[in-house]
């Protein structure tokens, strides 16, 4: 193991830490963090810590506040907690399928042949999660987390996550209620309740957001430190073009063009990723079981 964390961040009052590396926070239930994390209230120390802890996984962290949030929703969706709250979105990358769900899955088969389960990529961040929580915890934070698909008795979403990305200005939120109340008639009038899609600056649509961690007891200002509204990103500005995204992801969203409506770096999912996600659903674990023990054999 080799320590990951920024001297930046032993000098902010934190101990110096280790954290594991690779799948091997699949083999075991834990980060390894010492007792103490860092001194509470340096939300950029948090960060550091988290990023260094998730992405060699392929997820990225994006801090914001709750207040933020809330701003930006209805009343149904607001999150509970004091306006000034500190939380992060986490963001998977166009990798995560080789350097999260197969290390995942492989540790799990290596531990148990028999091991099974229906969703191996909720299966996987439900792990991820659990763990960042559990370790934060068990550092002295007061931590909830929010997947992208825990749901309400109501079937109401417990968290918007696109939405909680907009605000930590980690991606453009388009929605149709955006645009001229003429050009929503003329082009979404046979749908009136479309969902959105979000666009990543770096990934295009090649990426997902898979939910926040939100630290309880952590509000801003902390220690004199001021978490700033970033600016909000904007990749498309023109507005057909951010109908034309809409549209796409609206109505034809397996062929994945809307993915590409902005290329970023060109990072795209790789062609197992791809084949995994156009698998039906009862399909999957077979999938990536099969790929999983042909690694391991090849």
């Amino acid at each position: 193991m080799a320590d990951l964390v920024p001297e930046e961040v032993n000098r902010s009052g934190g101990e110096q830490i280790t954290l594991l590396q690779d799948n091997e926070l699949f083999a075991h239930n834990s980060y390894c963090y010492q007792e103490k994390l860092l001194a509470a209230g340096y939300h950029e120390s948090i960060g550091v810590i988290l990023s260094s802890a998730l992405e060699p996984i392929g997820l990225d962290v994006h801090p914001f506040l709750v207040g933020w949030y809330n701003q930006k929703v209805g009343p149904k969706f607001q999150l509970d907690y004091p306006e000034d709250t500190l939380a992060f979105v986490i963001i998977s990358g166009p990798d995560m399928f080789e350097k999260c769900i197969v290390p995942y899955v492989s540790c799990k088969l290596q531990e148990n042949s028999d091991f099974h389960t229906k969703d191996p990529l909720d299966d996987s961040m439900k792990h991820v999660f659990g763990v960042v929580k559990e370790d934060l915890q068990t550092a002295g934070f007061e931590v909830d987390t929010l997947h992208d698909f825990d749901l309400h008795p109501s079937r109401r979403p417990k968290v918007l996550v696109q939405t909680a990305a907009h605000v930590a200005g980690a991606v453009q939120y388009l929605h149709k209620s955006y645009l001229p109340e003429n050009m929503q008639r003329k082009r979404f009038f046979e749908k009136s309740n479309l969902s959105g899609v979000a666009i990543h600056p770096t990934y295009g649509g090649w990426y997902a957001i898979r939910g926040v961690v939100i630290f309880r007891d952590l509000q801003s200002p902390m220690d004199g430190q001021k978490l700033e509204k970033p600016e909000d990103v904007q990749i498309f500005s023109k507005e057909d073009t951010i109908a034309r995204v809409i549209e796409l992801f609206a109505y034809n969203w397996q062929n994945n063009e809307w993915r590409n409506m902005h290329p970023g770096l060109g990072l795209k999912y790789s062609t197992d990723f791809q084949k995994y996600l156009d698998t039906e659903s009862t399909q999957r674990w077979d999938y990536v079981k099969s790929h999983c023990v042909n690694l391991n054999h090849g």
